[in-house]
């Protein structure tokens, strides 16, 4: 009753509420959290700022891919940057380098003197910070995974002939991969199954099919492209 009372001479004395009642109590898990995401937000900051010192990066050049390290300048621009041999990429350990970097820096044989395209392109399926042109002139690539796919080319007698978007395929080749430029800043990467393998060797080992044939190959394309995701085409 008595600090009640005290508490209320206080506010008529001096106008407003009691100090204890502007103090602000935190509990302790609260305490903790709040302490918690400051130390995070002050790590991430820091991860950013070392991040942002060097970055890699890689040019399509003539049938090779050449690795390109470059460092922050102090007007804040980027280096024309040092081109890296294969040991030395391999070998990189820079802030920054992702799961990609990692990947390509991992499926590269050391003794290799360049990053071949022919051999190697598969690896930088999905890179965001790989480039064409010059390097004061960088236009970004896009290099992607595609499914091949069959297309049906119908004559006018109803017979027709079945195809295949990856030559390769078409000509019984085999490989780990294969890829299709289809301009000078888009790749496609093709890495078929021994299943697709199989069934397209079958299937494109008849040059002409009559036209009795289409159910029946059509429920077989579609089957195939249930197990590998390939569309089917009908050209003209």
């Amino acid at each position: 009753m008595e600090s009640s009372s005290s508490e209320a001479n206080l506010m008529k004395d001096f106008g407003g509420t009691s100090l204890l009642s502007r103090l602000e109590v935190k509990s302790l898990w609260q305490l903790r959290l709040e302490t918690l995401i400051a130390e995070n937000q002050t790590a991430e900051n820091q991860t950013t700022e070392t991040v942002r010192d060097t970055m890699l990066v890689y040019l399509l050049r003539y049938g090779i891919v050449v690795p390109i390290l470059k460092r922050r300048l102090k007007n804040g621009s980027w280096s024309v940057g040092k081109e890296l041999s294969v040991r030395e990429l391999i070998n990189l350990d820079v802030p920054g380098l992702d799961s990609v970097d990692q990947r390509i820096k991992e499926g590269i044989f050391s003794w290799e003197y360049s990053v071949y395209i022919e051999k190697y392109l598969y690896l930088f399926v999905d890179c965001d910070h790989i480039y064409t042109g010059s390097t004061y002139d960088l236009q970004p690539v896009k290099i992607h995974k595609d499914n091949p796919h069959l297309i049906i080319d119908k004559r006018s007698d109803g017979s027709f002939s079945v195809s295949t978007n990856v030559k390769e395929l078409q000509r019984g080749e085999k490989s780990s991969f294969f890829y299709k430029k289809n301009s000078e800043t888009d790749y496609s990467v093709f890495t078929p199954s021994e299943f697709e393998y199989k069934t397209y060797k079958e299937i494109l080992a008849q040059e002409i099919y009559p036209a009795e044939a289409e159910t029946l190959l059509v429920q077989l394309i579609k089957a195939v492209g249930g197990k590998t995701g390939n569309p089917l085409q009908y050209g003209g």
